[in-house]
């Protein structure tokens, strides 16, 4: 019995330990299922396809931690209408078309399409064709009509792809790559999903932390375009589901995140600090691990052992340049150079200086190619600016749908139209005159689309055969000027990012934040990624302030972003009086005496305060309070500050921040008359009033008209007296 009992306990300790596995390091184990995606969370509405040729080519990331493990499927939704023909015989014919099915190259099907109204097909993707063959690794998914017999007979087939399309990947979920080779992957990979990182503090941030999430903010929208979604949270407030739902970027000193114990850290980290080599005390490090929380998530760790150390790592970050250590995930970062941007450039640059080769467009429809160059601050172009473009294209383009248009910063500057002429140059030089209205200090960027269209609809659709090409000949002449701003332009929210992206490394800019406000450090966050992304630096390194401990000396040097409630900000307390629109003393309401219309604003009733002025410690540099009376007003002034559609309505030096409504004064415009003091006189005794004389022919003439006027009378009465005597009224009959 007791052999009996022995071996039980065996075979249920054998049991638990094979249910349960060995005790090792907490990690995310590997899960599998099936994601659908329809073309609609791809970007795409309703796709239109119309005979005889044409063709739509749809782009898309997959998630670098889905492992395929079998063939994908894609289901086409779609309306179909043609015309039937009918024959000589008076029989009624449908001819309709094929549709071909291409994912990165590999031709998947060609579908048949011969019935009218709503039709679907289920097309097998196999894993061979789920290799994209593109540098940018995205995935290219073409349709592609053919109707050839719209040439001959009128049909007009017409099909409509609906957003509801959707493809279905089964995959495994697998830990992402962590390489710091391929930063910022796995924070941002631009898939089918839209990425986020939540950014992380300290607790009790210092000054220095806090410069360090600005600036990983400023680099990480610069890196993606903005295209990151950031939020930004503190170490006691970070939830077990925030850890399990997003990637997570950990920025502070060692001793400041206890949470390093518990990663896989790729550096040793004892007594709350990294374990340095001799000499690299103010090193900074920058590591990035699989989270224990998630199989698809990753952290990153901005850190170092000293405020030097995690500066020099997130400014390492921004830069999005990242070289290894002792494993692909570490990087130690010693030194941080500071960049000189010019303070002035050739006159003549072409796309070669420029680091740009032949550029050929030859894709069916619209196609663009962008070029950026630089303007110094306190630099314009002159009226003598233009771009000249050295193209050619094919002969095989009809000209009267075809031609190339150039933009500059989003705005249209000129159009090149294709002629035999201009097709029988390979060379020719087109001179686009750029308006200095529409050139930005700092980066600018040029586009020059193309439309290319065949001669004829019926023509086989051999793209290769429709062409254009942008030569490395093609050169910017950029003249420049020193700026001169009048008065009132000089500082105007209308020029807002300007100027504190004049500087594209952002680092004679300083934020001025509360030492414990987190809405006003989310606002002052997620201002510096917004800069960060439009100034186009290299690398960036803003300056914080807490507003509490911040020296006169510290406020001269910098342009000066200020966010919070006003009384909690010294400095914008000492400048109210010169703010353009004040506040009361201890009051975080401002007093409107300059708008228009003037409300009654309750404390209690949220308002955003956005005010831009000279530094009163500086009057070279430039001050922009972000305010509010309340934590919502804070905040809506800061996302007035980088939302384009309530961006684009700010103007003058003050606006006010409801939510939506924005209202806006320039309170430099008002002309008030000065008002001289008076000094009252003695009373002096009154001076006898001398009768004025009256002339001597007044009185007659009174008499005379009189006289006229009752004689008319007379005359009148009389005459109306003759008249009833001849002609007496008639009798009435009774």
């Amino acid at each position: 019995m007791n052999n009996r009992f022995f071996n039980g306990l065996m075979v249920l300790f054998l049991c638990l330990m094979l249910a349960g596995g060995f005790v090792g390091p907490a990690s995310a184990q590997t899960t599998t299922g099936a994601e659908t995606v329809t073309f609609f969370q791809l970007g795409e509405s309703e796709i239109e396809l119309s005979g005889p040729y044409d063709s739509q080519t749809i782009l898309f990331g997959m998630p670098s931690e889905w492992k395929l493990n079998g063939p994908a499927t894609l289901d086409l939704l779609m309306g179909v209408s043609f015309n039937v023909v009918f024959t000589s015989g008076g029989t009624s014919q449908a001819y309709g078309g094929t549709l071909g099915i291409t994912m990165n190259r590999n031709l998947l099907a060609v579908i048949p399409i011969s019935t009218t109204g709503e039709v679907s097909h289920t097309v097998a993707i196999p894993a061979a064709a789920l290799v994209s063959r593109r540098t940018d690794g995205r995935m290219e998914l073409v349709l592609s009509l053919e109707s050839g017999i719209d040439c001959d007979l009128s049909q007009n087939l017409n099909i409509i792809v609906h957003s509801s399309s959707q493809l279905t990947f089964p995959h495994e979920l697998t830990q992402p790559d962590t390489s710091l080779v391929k930063f910022p992957r796995p924070l941002y990979q631009d898939t089918i999903y839209q990425d986020s990182a939540l950014i992380v503090l300290p607790d009790n941030p210092t000054a220095s932390e806090m410069q360090t999430a600005l600036t990983v903010s400023a680099g990480l929208s610069n890196l993606t375009g903005g295209n990151l979604l950031m939020d930004l949270t503190t170490l006691g407030l970070l939830t077990a589901e925030q850890k399990a739902a997003e990637h997570l970027v950990l920025v502070g000193k060692a001793a400041s995140l206890p949470i390093l114990a518990e990663l896989a850290m790729p550096i040793t980290v004892s007594a709350g600090a990294f374990k340095l080599d001799a000499g690299g005390e103010d090193d900074g490090v920058v590591a990035m691990v699989n989270s224990p929380w998630s199989v698809s998530k990753a952290i990153l760790v901005v850190s170092g052992n000293t405020d030097a150390g995690i500066i020099k790592a997130a400014q390492a970050v921004s830069t999005g340049l990242l070289r290894p250590n002792t494993s692909p995930n570490l990087s130690i970062v010693k030194f941080v150079e500071t960049v000189a941007y010019p303070t002035t450039i050739p006159i003549d640059q072409t796309l070669a200086d420029l680091g740009q080769n032949r550029d050929i467009l030859e894709r069916l429809g619209v196609s663009t190619v962008s070029y950026d160059f630089y303007i110094p601050p306190g630099q314009s172009v002159t009226n003598d600016a233009f771009f000249e473009l050295v193209m050619g294209h094919s002969a095989l383009l009809n000209y009267d749908r075809s031609g190339i248009v150039v933009s500059l910063n989003g705005q249209p500057i000129g159009s090149v139209r294709f002629t035999e002429a201009t097709a029988s140059n390979a060379n020719n030089l087109i001179q686009i005159t750029i308006p200095p209205a529409a050139v930005l200090t700092g980066s600018n960027r040029l586009d020059v689309t193309a439309a290319l269209y065949p001669i004829y609809d019926c023509s086989a659709p051999n793209f290769d055969d429709l062409y254009a090409v942008v030569w490395p000949e093609s050169r910017f002449h950029l003249p420049l000027q020193p700026t001169l701003p009048t008065a009132t332009s000089a500082i105007s929210l209308d020029y807002y990012p300007a100027p504190f992206t004049y500087d594209p490394s952002l680092s004679t800019l300083a934020f001025v934040l509360p030492e414990n406000d987190l809405v006003a450090w989310k606002a002052g966050f997620n201002l510096a990624g917004f800069l960060g992304d439009r100034s186009g630096g290299s690398f960036f390194a803003p300056r914080v302030f807490f507003a509490g401990s911040v020296t006169d000396e510290e406020l001269a040097d910098y342009n000066l972003i200020m966010v919070g409630r006003p009384s909690q900000l010294p400095p914008v307390v000492a400048l109210n009086d010169v703010l353009p629109v004040p506040f009361a003393a201890g009051s975080d309401v401002a007093e409107e005496r300059n708008m228009q219309v003037i409300f009654r604003i309750p404390p209690t009733a949220p308002v955003g305060y956005i005010e831009l002025l000279p530094s009163r410690w500086n009057q070279g540099n430039t001050v922009l309070a972000v305010l509010g009376n309340t934590a919502q007003g804070v905040t809506w002034a800061g996302i007035a500050l980088v939302d384009s559609n309530l961006r684009s309505r700010l103007s003058g030096n003050f606006a006010a921040v409801t939510d939506q409504q924005v209202v806006t004064a320039d309170t430099r415009l008002e002309t008030t008359l000065p008002v001289e003091p008076v000094t009252p006189e003695k009373p002096q005794p009154a001076q006898p009033v001398e009768p004025v004389a009256r002339p001597a022919w007044i009185l007659p003439a009174i008499g005379i008209a009189a006289g006229l006027a009752v004689l008319i009378l007379v005359v009148a009465l009389i005459r109306n007296a003759a008249q009833n005597r001849k002609h007496p009224p008639a009798k009435k009959s009774e």
